[in-house]
């Protein structure tokens, strides 16, 4: 289908700036046709299927409703943990204190609190030392097959971008590269997310900015949550469940005061972890929980570790506020 469409914008290029000099009216009623018909096109290169508030609140009522559970059609909510970076290199380091080994502390420590709810079926993607299992299988198995999806994906928004369906949208923070293999890995897990049918996920990261002396703590602090640009299909579910767990780490934590993160719910089209090209149909977001150098980080272990086991409780109960604001009381019984 993709082919039909990239000959379909071919002769759009070629004929239509001809028919405007030759047939001024012709080549209006030809471009109106092609909008229309490259927008169908463009439609359904992907089948999305993203998650709903009403999807995610049926899963959560569904995990402890025991005529479900009898029929054997109980669902539960299916989250996934996503501690960011690598197990061996990438991320933030402020002296020995490594961005990609806090971020699997915190993970796991949410990760526990999720699987001691009934509600939850909670995924990890790793630990400091290894992938797990199931994501290392699959970047495996699947790597040309990913690389591909990728491109599909990068063509379709393309396509509705020149077609004017699609507004690309500069970030308000500018975020490092990833490498090439790293990226490949980060829509993997995007892939994976799709291809599994996950409700939500969680990408846990740490800030720094270049500029500060090395070894010195810098100027900005705070956490901020990063979710998909409203243009995309997963941005309306991703955003209530971030504004959700906003309120809760805002009690406690302060808020970004980098410039263009000082609202704590940013939206971003280019971040892989929350759907670029609309790659992802899970409610998506990548929370930024402070600076690594704050000193709650880097004035002891058992200070770092409290911080941290903190920041995944405030995480959980943002989380279970949404349920609590979207599934209303059950009704009282009768007397």
């Amino acid at each position: 289908m993709r082919h039909y469409l990239v000959v379909l914008l071919a002769f759009a290029v070629f004929l239509i700036p001809w028919m405007s000099v030759v047939h001024p009216d012709g080549s209006r009623a030809l471009l109106s046709s092609l909008e229309s018909a490259g927008g169908q096109f463009a439609s359904v290169v992907f089948s999305h299927d993203p998650k709903t508030v009403g999807d995610i609140e049926l899963a959560y009522k569904s995990s402890i409703d025991p005529r479900l559970a009898a029929a054997g059609s109980q669902k539960k909510v299916r989250i996934l943990i996503v501690p960011g970076h690598e197990p061996d290199q990438g991320g933030a380091q402020f002296l020995s204190l490594k961005e990609r080994d806090m971020t699997v502390e915190l993970g796991q420590d949410l990760q526990a609190l999720l699987e001691n709810d009934p509600h939850f079926q909670v995924y990890i993607t790793r630990d400091t030392k290894n992938w797990n299992p199931i994501f290392e299988s699959y970047f495996r198995d699947h790597w040309e097959e990913i690389k591909s999806w990728v491109q599909a994906h990068k063509d379709e928004v393309i396509s509705l971008e020149r077609l004017g369906q699609f507004v690309r949208v500069a970030p308000s923070v500018l975020h490092n590269d990833t490498p090439y293999d790293g990226a490949i890995r980060l829509y993997g897990i995007d892939k994976w997310v799709d291809d599994n049918g996950i409700d939500i996920v969680i990408h846990i990261h740490f800030n720094d900015y270049p500029g500060h002396a090395l070894g010195v703590p810098g100027r900005y602090s705070g956490f901020a949550i990063y979710v998909p640009q409203r243009e995309f299909d997963n941005s309306t579910t991703s955003r209530a469940l971030a504004d959700s767990v906003f309120q809760e780490l805002s009690k406690y934590n302060k808020v970004s005061d980098l410039p263009g993160e000082s609202s704590g719910v940013v939206q971003d089209q280019d971040l892989i972890a929350v759907g670029a090209y609309n790659s992802v149909d899970a409610a998506s977001m990548l929370i930024e929980y402070g600076y690594i150098y704050e000193p709650q980080f880097i004035n002891g272990k058992a200070r770092r570790s409290a911080a941290l086991e903190s920041l995944a409780e405030e995480t959980y109960r943002g989380i279970q506020d949404f349920f609590a604001s979207t599934t209303p009381p059950a009704p009282l019984s009768s007397l």
